[in-house]
């Protein structure tokens, strides 16, 4: 089973500009709060799969986007380029029965 949920929403003109000049100089926590971010869940017997979009083309910062709330409840994370542009953040998380 999966969901798929898009918001959408805008930043302010600064924060546009500057994330067209360099999209890794605008946070994770940022492009959450303009709704600029899709998110996906799956979920089978054993698992709960999170998947977390944005328009950023650069790996997670250590320490930084979504890395410590990942890290924090889940047995495998990472991140892959999306095939549209952007990329995905991913975690899995065991599901107790």
């Amino acid at each position: 089973m999966g969901t798929a949920i898009r918001l959408t929403s805008t930043m302010d003109a600064e924060t546009q500009a500057q994330y067209v000049r360099d999209p890794a100089s605008v946070s994770g926590s940022v492009l959450v709060q303009a709704g600029i971010v899709g998110l996906r869940l799956s979920l089978d017997h054993t698992r709960l799969l999170v998947g977390v979009w944005d328009p950023s083309n650069q790996p997670p910062a250590p320490n930084n986007d979504y890395g410590d709330v990942l890290a924090s409840f889940c047995v495998r994370q990472g991140w892959y380029p999306s095939r549209t542009g952007g990329r995905v953040v991913w975690a899995e998380v065991t599901v107790e029965a």
